[in-house]
């Protein structure tokens, strides 16, 4: 994530808002930060937002204007009795 933000922001010199959008089709734990630490000195501490599909209610945006989150939802965490 940092490394595109990095291109991006090198590129335009405009404010980023760095977002991960995660389509797992199993449940992981991921961490929203990139760090560089030495024993001795902290470089550097990149966050950024998640989105992780999975653990998102597809409930919550079956009924949805916005085209993108109706292209993600076949991604978003449902039962196999809610499978259509």
């Amino acid at each position: 994530m940092f490394y595109y933000f990095s291109l991006l922001f090198n590129k335009y010199w405009k404010p980023i808002l760095p977002i991960a959008v995660f389509s797992y089709d199993e449940g992981r734990n991921e961490t929203n930060q990139f760090s560089i630490i030495f024993p001795f000195f902290h470089v550097l501490s990149f966050q950024f937002l998640m989105l992780e599909l999975r653990k998102m209610n597809w409930w919550n945006y079956i009924h949805s204007n916005n085209p993108a989150a109706t292209a993600l939802l076949s991604k978003m965490g449902f039962t196999e009795k809610e499978k259509v």
